[in-house]
C-alpha cells in the first residue's frame, strides 16, 4: 500500500479522516433519508473541521473539477466509474498527506454507494458541496 510524506499508508490516512467524524462517519451517505437519524449539525461540524485541517493540501480547482463532474451524474453506476479520477488526483497528491486524505474519504463514500441508490449518490453529491463550500470558505479566511 503507497505511503505519505509522513510515511503513513493509504488505509491510515483513510482512517484518520474517518475519525473527523467518528459515529457519523456512517451516517453521511443517508443525509437525505428523512428517516434515518442524522445530526445535521453535527456533521456540517465534523466536515467543517476535516476541511479546516486539509484545505491547504488540495486546491480549490481540483475540487471544482472533481465537483463538477460529480454533480451530474445521476445513479451510483456512474458515480463508481469516478473512482478512476480519483485515483489519478490521489496519486497527484503524493508527498500530501492532507490532500490524500480527503480524495480518499471521497473516494471510499463512493465505493460504499449501494448499486442503485439514487438518495445515497444525492446525499454525496450534497456532501461534496459541503466540503466545496467550506475549502473555498478556509482558502478566504486562511485559519
Amino acid at each position: 500500500m503507497a505511503q505519505g510524506r509522513r510515511g503513513l499508508t493509504s488505509e491510515q490516512l483513510l482512517n484518520e479522516a474517518k475519525n473527523y467524524f467518528g459515529n457519523s462517519y456512517g451516517k453521511i451517505l443517508s443525509i437525505l433519508d428523512e428517516n434515518a437519524s442524522v445530526d445535521l449539525n453535527e456533521l456540517n461540524d465534523c466536515t467543517q473541521e476535516l476541511v479546516r485541517e486539509t484545505y491547504q493540501g488540495v486546491t480549490s480547482s481540483q475540487l471544482r473539477n472533481i465537483f463538477s463532474e460529480i454533480k451530474g451524474v445521476d445513479n451510483s453506476h456512474q458515480l463508481k466509474l469516478k473512482r478512476p479520477r480519483l485515483a489519478y488526483v490521489i496519486a497527484r497528491q503524493e508527498g500530501k498527506p492532507k490532500a490524500q486524505k480527503l480524495m480518499l474519504l471521497l473516494d471510499d463514500l463512493i465505493k460504499n454507494i449501494e448499486n442503485g441508490n439514487s438518495k445515497q449518490v444525492e446525499s454525496f453529491q450534497h456532501f461534496l458541496e459541503s466540503i466545496v463550500a467550506y475549502h473555498k470558505y478556509y482558502e478566504k479566511v486562511r485559519i
